[in-house]
């Protein structure tokens, strides 16, 4: 196999009058090129050339075309495949770039490129044009610069593809490409938007470590096997709306610094979130998984969202959730969070994200007059069911207080000495009142039974009032035990 490596190339303004090649012709443009030859001998010949195809046609007959360390015009289909006499749409030949800069357009659409197609530590300065373009091997732009447009939308990748550390000054489109194997975009910048709409990865995909600094579109976007966003800084809005992870996906460490859509996806694997290291984390992780399906376990345990949202949502399996932080949320997903720990029997966890369902309730703006006025004294008389101390500030001392103006001030004659004469029998009174005052209440003695008195208009209010007031204490004081074994 010739490989060669071109070194320099320099443009001559006068037309040589050597030959080239054997055959003496008439340049209307020559370019000196040198190179090193399959024996490690450093060549220079002059050749007639076409602009932009002044590599391809004199260096390039081999099997093999190497370039390094040159700066290139442009390439097109059209050239490669002259080089090798092939068919336009057929270069089955192995292309390796290296350290090398593209001035011109890179128009390489609608063609087969064969069993290798490297472009590795390469600047292209122009648009760059791949769409549609079927890459048979294994195709690599690592540590590649794009510094405008990159197409590859509808392309076809069969063997492994690296884009690893890869800059994206500008647009880059992969919508509607196909990855048939292991893809990685590890360490890669997409400083504008990057669009990866309806693409495809039937194997495992790698996206650890990249940037994303402008819009990013995943859209309906289908991942077969395990998809990796491990570290990833997602800097602008993302769009995972539709899109169908059939393997693992993992999200640990990584970074969503505008608004987020999972919305309608599908999660068939597992899927597993941690959060990054940042001490600053405010207003991060604003994500929706509206409608969404979980097939498997999600774990989002320990991470923290400034607002999530999982209306409509389902989980099959389960929904890990601890030691999760939301700063803010709709009401759907606290009563979902809420139903998950309620699978697993953990009632402590689920009454507090019951208690942060029934505040969501109360402050939306649906909510009438008479929902919120129940919502608040619920509230107020022990939190939603989640603070017993809450009913001994509240209700409990309401209930003594009407307790004791019953049996003190609510009979036609004395009836405890506390209500007659004053307050110096308090704890002799306090201990009849314990004695003898539930008897007048439950289980229905009436106040003749002792005594022979009788209520007046204020103790038969009262009385009518304990009756329906003291069960009700006793549910909201003994509620929030529910929490901790179940009755």
């Amino acid at each position: 196999m010739d490989i060669v490596t071109v070194i320099d190339i320099k443009y001559l303004n006068t037309p040589p009058t050597k030959q080239v090649e054997g055959n003496s012709v008439d340049a209307t443009e020559t370019a000196e090129v040198t190179y090193i030859n399959k024996n490690g001998v450093e060549v220079v010949k002059i050749y007639n050339v076409v602009k932009e195809d002044d590599i391809y046609r004199k260096v390039g007959n081999g099997d093999w075309i190497e370039i390094t360390e040159c700066v290139v015009t442009g390439i097109s289909a059209q050239k490669l495949s002259q080089l090798w006499d092939l068919p336009q749409k057929s270069i089955v030949h192995p292309i390796l770039v290296e350290n090398s800069i593209f001035d011109g357009l890179v128009n390489l659409s609608k063609i087969q490129l064969g069993h290798r197609a490297t472009f590795s530590n390469v600047v292209f300065r122009n648009e760059v044009m791949f769409n549609k373009t079927r890459f048979i091997g294994y195709p690599s732009f690592n540590n590649s610069i794009f510094q405008s447009k990159a197409d590859f939308s509808e392309a076809i990748f069969s063997g492994e593809s690296t884009f690893e550390c890869v800059n994206f000054f500008k647009f880059s489109d992969f919508h509607d490409a196909t990855f048939k194997s292991i893809t990685s975009f590890e360490g890669s910048t997409f400083s504008e938007n990057s669009n990866f709409d309806n693409a495809i990865f039937q194997n495992k995909v790698i996206f650890n470590s990249a940037n994303f600094l402008m819009q990013t579109d995943f859209r309906m976007t289908k991942f077969d096997e395990n998809a990796l966003f491990s570290d990833v800084k997602f800097k602008n809005i993302v769009n995972f709306m539709d899109t169908t992870f059939n393997g693992t996906v993992l999200f640990a460490r990584t970074l969503f610094s505008d608004e987020t859509y999972f919305v309608g996806v599908r999660f068939i694997g597992v899927s597993l979130w941690a959060m990054p290291e940042t001490k600053d984390i405010s207003g991060l992780n604003e994500i929706s998984f509206e409608d969404t399906y979980f097939q498997n376990t999600v774990n989002f345990s320990g991470y923290y969202f400034s607002h999530l949202d999982l209306t409509g949502c389902v989980f099959e399996r389960h929904g890990l959730f601890r030691d999760c932080i939301i700063d803010a949320a709709t009401r759907e997903t606290y009563r979902a969070i809420k139903h998950q720990y309620l699978k697993i029997d953990n009632r402590l966890d689920a009454s507090l994200f019951f208690k942060k369902e029934m505040e969501a309730k109360r402050n939306e703006k649906e909510t009438s007059i008479l929902e919120f006025i129940i919502l608040t004294l619920y509230k107020y008389i022990n939190l939603y069911g989640t603070k017993i101390e809450y009913s001994f500030i509240t209700i409990v001392p309401i209930g003594i207080i009407l307790f004791f103006i019953m049996v003190n001030f609510g009979f036609t004659e004395c009836y405890f000495e506390w209500g007659c004469n004053g307050w110096s029998s308090f704890w002799e009174v306090s201990v009849e009142t314990i004695k003898y005052g539930l008897l007048i209440i439950y289980p229905g003695h009436k106040a003749t039974d002792i005594n022979s008195a009788q209520f007046n208009e204020l103790g038969s209010i009262i009385h009518i009032v304990l009756r329906i007031y003291i069960p009700l204490m006793l549910f909201f004081v003994l509620q929030p035990l529910k929490r901790y074994k179940s009755w």
